[in-house]
């Protein structure tokens, strides 16, 4: 009884806008329809676009929420004193997070990756790990260059925060592709070589057997 009223005030507190936006932290946005006010448990609950599903998320979460007038109430509070940024540098930082998570894909990391973890199969699952880690760890440093990326906010690709936050998700995706495409290389590396030296060890035993009979 209790969740059904609460369940029934969240229902007659919805504000319906039409399509906004729900800023993250994170750098995702998403895209809504309505969205209450937050709830005991300090969730915010909303719907999105052509659904009636209601979904929820943790207020802390939540950067800024925009209607679809473009009028926003920002939740975030910046503690300067612990090195926050101030609002606007803010939203600047994760709209290049959002664009980045969008966009940037960092192939390069990735067939580096492939190459550096089938060569490292030769080394076997106990030291082969050691130059794939070296390698994400050392193609990750360099931060891209965001001008010259082929898909970002041409409007605000001269924001130094904008670039900021592009840059700060684009290092952990090459750092995240280097690792993963390494790995997945390494061990397809050493299962192939295994089974090969399998082979190679089982056709000199015939032979041997053959020739020498023992």
């Amino acid at each position: 009884m209790k969740y059904s009223s609460i369940f029934i005030f969240f229902i007659l507190s919805l504000t319906v806008f039409g399509q906004g936006k729900i800023y993250l932290f994170n750098g995702n946005q998403i895209s809504v329809d309505s969205i209450g006010i937050k709830d005991i448990d300090n969730n915010f609950h909303y719907t999105k676009p052509g659904s009636h599903s209601l979904h929820k998320i943790k207020a802390e979460k939540i950067f800024s929420i925009e209607n679809k007038d473009g009028k926003e109430e920002v939740l975030f509070k910046p503690d300067t004193a612990n090195g926050d940024f101030p609002i606007p540098q803010m939203k600047s930082y994760l709209i290049g997070v959002h664009d980045s998570r969008e966009t940037y894909q960092a192939p390069n990391a990735t067939f580096g990756g492939v190459l550096v973890g089938t060569a490292s199969g030769f080394l076997g699952i106990i030291y082969g790990p050691v130059p794939v880690a070296l390698y994400a760890a050392i193609v990750s440093v360099r931060y891209p260059t965001v001008a010259n990326q082929p898909i970002v906010n041409t409007a605000m690709v001269n924001d130094e925060y904008y670039q900021y936050g592009y840059q700060i998700y684009a290092k952990r995706k090459k750092l995240k592709n280097a690792a993963i495409s390494g790995g997945i290389s390494l061990i397809t590396s050493f299962i192939i070589l295994k089974k090969y030296n399998q082979q190679i060890d089982s056709g000199w035993l015939k032979f041997r057997h053959n020739i020498f009979g023992k």
